[in-house]
């Protein structure tokens, strides 16, 4: 199908526009035949009847040029039709957001092409080319228009002129060429019962020889000569017009362009220009095999979008989805493979991607509010712009969950209603994240959840008013819910040995809490010695000196010191901490299973203490007698 054809050549930007007069004659512009009867019609009678009435133009402009001596009625004549305020202009607005159009051409006098795009760079002459930007859209006016009236095309000496020796080695007539024999053609508003246009055609199709890529002529319809003549020169016809055809290679680059991106098909440039010209800002990046769509946001105000969707769900996996659809659950559903039958995926109008740009898509519940908030406590404690999203599912009647993420930290709420006996039930879950990012993250919403499982009145601001009371909803908790407190007191503790140590705890899991390794830190940062219960020991004598001194244990005040061998290390939620020797203390020391000592056979020495304590310090030495 040849229109089907010339859309992928358009994506490709390997086509050139070739615009006629019909092209404007739905803004109210004349054609060429309605311009002759126009002219013939406003002669003066002294001369009416000297002129031939025709509907060729050039030919009627001729004669009229040569009873007058000059061009002055007929280029007042076209300025009074051309400068009229046009009816719309609905298909060159249109086509101002079609890019891809590197180079349009015209033989039109009006300005609408120009007017409805102001980033096209208009040639007329040499001159404009010489000075042009390159890289923008080129608008060739072959036949120059109203701010160039010397040069201006009218007449049938004019038309002779036109592909003159002289006019073909300029610098504008090569540019021109250039662009034809580069690119296919679409003809369009041009009409084959001009003998001019055939002539036109014919004249750009020698010109072009071997060069000569795929051509296109719109018209709606063609008797069996008109099709011959393009059948013999070998071009494609397009039962349309203008303004439809416009319309179609819109709605083809508006649903295919960008997904085509991927496929290597289509520029950056053209891309960017084409998103901005709709006020939509996209990032593009290097894929496998072309450019990569990465985020998508509006300019303005219209942000809407929708998703235009065709699966094929069988099993778990349908089950899964129409849970997620009928807001049944917060899980979010991958579809990939065989799933993904049609996918378009729309904004301001643009399809973005499509099931050829997307091997899989993942669906998530959207917040019904993402914001920052203000929470005050009634005992004067508050925090500013805390980031806050909530997301609400009904999985069954009379229940409802919410899911609230507060700076990472995830919290279920599940509220089940009774409306028979008027009772309702409550159930809550926090979810820490598995990366803590900062010890002060952590450290504020323990803080926040310490004081609401405290039953502390708070209220929550968003944007300056009220958001919620907790009065409103009084959730009674009991004493350390969710072990609130003691989170307090780890990060709390995190922080003390952060500010001692000179470093930052950036990864926090609370899965691989060290308490331990919390207590030691601490324990060197307060140069305190540590306390622990003590079950007691076992040790074995290597020799007959050591025995003799395992058996006075217990007869003297002496402790009895352990020492670590080497330098301790605690590893702490990705740091590392390089600290002295460990030596474990053991006051009042007795031995448990004074037994073992009679014939005693290398067995276990059990070492007790009275007190049934042992103490941890650091010391610089491996052993401090002290």
């Amino acid at each position: 199908m040849a229109s089907k054809r010339i859309f992928e050549l358009i994506r490709k930007e390997e086509v050139v526009l070739f615009a006629g007069a019909g092209m404007s004659r739905y803004a109210g512009f004349p054609s060429g035949g309605e311009l002759a009867d126009i002219l013939h019609k406003n002669l003066s009678d002294d001369i009416k009847g000297d002129v031939e009435h025709t509907w060729n133009l050039p030919k009627l402009c001729e004669d009229i040029f040569l009873l007058q001596g000059n061009k002055s009625y007929l280029i007042d004549t076209l300025k009074q039709e051309f400068k009229k305020k046009p009816k719309t202009t609905e298909t060159h607005k249109l086509l101002a957001g079609i890019p891809h159009f590197r180079t349009i051409i015209t033989t039109n006098y009006d300005t609408l092409i120009e007017l409805e795009n102001d980033r096209i760079e208009v040639i007329r002459t040499s001159i404009d080319y010489a000075s042009a930007k390159k890289d923008e859209q080129m608008l060739f006016k072959i036949h120059s228009d109203f701010s160039d009236i010397e040069n201006i095309i009218l007449t049938s000496s004019d038309y002779l002129n036109y592909f003159t020796q002289q006019s073909e080695s300029t610098v504008f007539w090569n540019a021109v060429k250039d662009r034809l024999a580069s690119n296919h053609i679409l003809f369009i508003g041009y009409s084959l019962d001009d003998l001019n246009v055939q002539d036109m055609i014919k004249k750009i199709i020698s010109q072009l020889g071997d060069y000569k890529k795929e051509m296109y002529f719109v018209a709606p319809s063609l008797d069996r000569v008109k099709q011959a003549f393009l059948q013999k020169h070998n071009i494609k016809h397009i039962q349309s017009t203008g303004e439809d055809l416009i319309k179609e290679i819109d709605e083809d680059i508006r649903q295919n362009f960008l997904p085509d991106l991927a496929k290597g098909i289509g520029k950056a440039d053209t891309a960017l220009s084409f998103a901005n010209a709709r006020h939509l800002g996209i990032e593009l990046k290097k894929g496998e095999t072309g450019i990569d769509i990465g985020n998508v946001k509006s300019l303005d105000e219209n942000s809407a979008y929708h998703i235009d969707l065709k699966l094929k769900l069988e099993g778990d996996k349908k089950d899964q989805f129409f849970k997620f659809i009928n807001n049944k659950t917060f899980d979010e559903i991958n579809l990939e493979g065989e799933v993904l039958q049609e996918l378009s995926f729309m904004m301001k109008d643009l399809r973005i991607r499509n099931e050829e740009s997307i091997s899989r898509m993942t669906l998530q519940k959207r917040p019904a509010f993402n914001c920052k908030i203000n929470i005050a406590f009634e005992d004067d404690f508050e925090v500013d712009d805390y980031p806050f999203t909530l997301s609400a599912i009904s999985p069954e009647v009379n229940e409802s969950h919410l899911k609230i993420v507060a700076n990472g930290f995830t919290l279920l709420i599940k509220l089940k209603f009774d409306p028979i006996n008027d009772q309702n039930r409550f159930n809550m879950e926090v979810i820490p994240p598995d990366n803590i990012k900062s010890t002060n993250i952590g450290l504020d919403f323990y803080k926040i959840l310490s004081r609401i499982t405290s039953n502390l009145k708070f209220k929550i601001f968003r944007e300056g008013k009220l958001f919620f009371a907790s009065e409103q909803f009084p959730l009674p908790f009991t004493k350390d819910a969710f072990e609130a407190d003691a989170f307090l007191d780890y990060f709390s503790n995190l922080k003390k040995i952060e500010k001692f140590f000179n470093k930052k705890f950036l990864d926090i899991n609370l899965q691989n809490a060290n308490k331990e390794g919390v207590n030691l830190l601490l324990a060197k940062a307060d140069n305190k010695a540590l306390m622990y219960d003590f079950k007691g020991v076992r040790v074995t004598a290597i020799d007959a000196n050591e025995l003799e001194v395992l058996k006075c244990i217990g007869n003297s005040e002496q402790a009895l010191v352990f020492a670590d061998k080497k330098e301790t290390a605690v590893k702490l939620h990705g740091e590392e901490f390089d600290l002295e020797f460990i030596q474990d203390i053991i006051e009042e020391p007795v031995i448990l299973n004074p037994e073992v000592f009679e014939n005693y056979n290398n067995e276990d020495i059990i070492i007790g203490s009275k007190t049934n304590k042992i103490i941890r310090r650091f010391s610089k030495d491996r052993l401090d007698p002290s």
